[in-house]
């Protein structure tokens, strides 16, 4: 029978290490799956409401005058209106009467991160949208939306954020046309910039998985249904 001493001068340091890798894989893998599978069985079993929309600005709700009118429209209409934005500015006081509308501001950086360039301060702007509006979306509201609308621009993160969420909630997005982003931004680098290209090619591929889109100017209506067929 083998000794104790012999049985572990038997065991190959390679194959120790390469298990205790697999062990430390498994350790980190395993709860972050077993969180995404709870997340994910939560939105999903969530139940969805008829005659409620989604609101999503990305900017100031006090200073995004067509959406608050959105807003209004549908509640006229009996429908419930959950406004997502920033609540920097109030709104109309008439909205704030309405029992139909529901804001629901989204967090905004520390002071200290809107001082720094501008090449810092945007990333992590964009960080605390996304995680704030998926909060509201997916976890805050008991019940998923009919429909979802955002304004464009800003395309980043709007459109993307916009699509994953219907992708879970089954809701139809629906696309207010302002201007296009990557023009705006073609203005502070220069048409030819790659940021200018990503940005185009991001706007053109989300855009179109909308399922209806609105024009501020018949112009804009024209020039985005030759360019990117839009309806």
């Amino acid at each position: 029978m083998p000794t104790f001493s012999s049985m572990l001068s038997a065991l190959d340091p390679t194959v120790l290490s390469w298990r205790m890798v697999g062990a430390t894989i498994a350790a980190i893998i395993i709860p972050i799956l077993l969180t995404w599978l709870y997340v994910i069985r939560h939105i999903r079993n969530k139940p969805q409401r008829k005659h409620v929309a989604m609101i999503i600005v990305l900017g100031d709700m006090g200073r995004s005058p067509r959406m608050m009118y959105h807003a209004s429209s549908f509640a006229r209409h009996e429908w419930e209106a959950v406004l997502v934005g920033y609540d920097d500015t109030p709104l109309m006081p008439s909205l704030l009467e309405t029992p139909h509308i529901h804001p629901r501001p989204i967090a905004s950086p520390p002071k200290i991160v809107m001082k720094l360039p501008w090449i810092i301060r945007a990333p992590v702007r964009i960080i605390y949208q996304v995680v704030s509006v998926l909060n509201i979306a997916l976890f805050t509201l008991p019940i998923h939306p009919e429909v979802i609308m955002v304004q464009n621009p800003p395309s980043i993160p709007t459109l993307a954020l916009a699509c994953f969420i219907t992708h879970f909630t089954k809701a139809k997005l629906i696309i207010d046309w302002h201007n296009t982003g990557y023009s705006i931004l073609a203005m502070r680098t220069g048409e030819q910039s790659i940021l200018v290209k990503i940005a185009k090619w991001f706007e053109s591929y989300f855009g179109r998985r909308a399922y209806a889109h609105l024009f501020v100017t018949k112009a804009l209506e024209k020039f985005l249904a030759a360019e990117w067929a839009l309806e």
